[in-house]
């Protein structure tokens, strides 16, 4: 008999689960008790399926379960890769679509995959919680690691949690949730689960996801700032995204699939901030406040003569930094250094609707320049190509800390 079952909306980490579970001495089955063709007989003590979801009034009296969710945008983000309401990418789905679609028929009334999509990671997630209303069972987020997990189990585990891979059928280019293709309530209800379940402040409000690309060498009082400002930030609607060390290009790009994945409005804003600059500890905010799709702060570069990180071009399209800016003031340009920049959604929504695709930071190398275009500027290229208005903030500075070092020493 069954003792233990956690389900999902499916993408929320039940395999995870599954395997941890395993690893701990239970047996567990993923999807073995509750599979496409319905309930079916088990001899392990635990199961996590998403497919338990319409069948829970049918579980013995002292069953432990766990409503386990994950971030409602994640989990569209994996579906659509998979094709899941779309074009599956393997046939092997087809029995699992066909049970979502006989549970949640009002489903097919959407007229493409992004709404169908976005409808049923809410309606799985609201069968789930009608069918527990007034139990013990427990709801819990998989970012909140596996120790939560046990815990609401009522699982003893002695010595250290089993190192379990935590990413199945991650192959794939990603696949962004548009939300212009969501109606406007379905859009709205969506929202509010994300709220409902602390992945969003209010569903009324703009997120904000926020990082620092170090550099292998960076200066202790860099970091001590850092601190600084993840101890500022640490407040509702603010959330911190951080990966390994990569190369600057990678980086952004990781970061930028992250924020795409985690965030569902199109106001929703991404701040990006370098690890050479000694950045005031308000500057997230100051950007994030800015209405803007695309603005940076103000920086010199590097090296000499200490330019102005921004360009502007001519009538024949001919780059060159600017003599005179705006001052105290936000200006439109053609492009515009990264080392602190405010980025919404809705510019990246924008270039995919418009045929550019992930990565959005690249590197080029064309032949006969002396220098190489960074990513930054191929970024703000692609911005200006499809009418993405990209401004400079003159109000927010935040020079390199090699030229804050030497105005020091002057």
């Amino acid at each position: 008999m069954l003792e233990y079952l956690v389900t999902g909306a499916g993408r929320c980490g039940t395999h995870y689960v599954a395997d941890a579970l395993s690893a701990v001495g239970i047996p567990t089955g993923h999807e073995v008790a509750f599979g496409p063709a319905g309930p079916m007989p088990t001899e392990n003590l635990a199961e996590t399926s998403w497919l338990a979801a319409p069948f829970l009034d049918t579980l013995p009296t002292g069953t432990q379960i766990v409503h386990l969710v994950r971030n409602p945008a994640q989990v569209v983000a994996s579906l659509l890769r998979l094709g899941f309401f779309g074009k599956p990418r393997v046939a092997t789905l087809q029995p699992f679509i066909d049970f979502a679609y006989e549970h949640c028929p009002s489903l097919r009334d959407y007229d493409n995959e992004h709404a169908r999509t976005a409808g049923f990671v809410v309606e799985w997630n609201r069968m789930i919680e009608r069918s527990l209303a007034g139990t013990d069972a427990a709801r819990v987020c998989i970012e909140d690691g596996l120790a939560s997990v046990f815990n609401a189990l009522e699982v003893k585990v002695t010595g250290a949690l089993p190192q379990i891979a935590d990413n199945t059928h991650a192959g794939g280019a990603p696949v962004f949730l548009d939300t212009e293709r969501v109606p406007a309530d379905l859009l709205a209800a969506f929202l509010q689960l994300q709220a409902d379940y602390g992945y969003r402040q209010s569903p009324d409000k703009p997120m904000v996801y926020w990082t620092m690309l170090f550099e292998r060498t960076h200066y202790d009082v860099v970091v001590e700032r850092f601190g600084q400002q993840c101890a500022f930030y640490a407040r509702p609607g603010f959330q911190r995204l951080s990966h390994p060390y990569a190369r600057t290009d990678s980086a952004r790009n990781q970061f930028t699939r992250t924020f795409m994945e985690c965030s569902a409005r199109d106001d929703d804003v991404m701040v990006m901030l370098d690890g050479d600059h000694l950045h005031p500890v308000d500057i997230v905010l100051q950007l994030a406040q800015q209405p803007y799709d695309v603005i940076g702060a103000a920086y010199r570069m590097r090296h000499p003569p200490h330019n102005l990180a921004v360009f502007v071009g001519d009538e024949a399209g001919k780059m060159s930094t600017p003599t005179a800016i705006k001052e105290h003031g936000v200006a439109r340009v053609a492009r515009v250094g990264t080392g602190a920049i405010a980025i919404r959604r809705r510019a990246f929504r924008k270039l995919v609707a418009a045929g550019e695709q992930w990565p959005f930071f690249r590197y080029e190398y064309p032949e006969g320049m002396e220098y190489s275009p960074t990513e930054d500027m191929y970024f703000s290229e692609l911005c200006d190509r499809h009418d993405i208005g990209v401004h400079v903030d003159t109000r927010i500075w935040t020079d390199h800390l090699k030229l804050e070092r030497l105005k020091e020493e002057l």
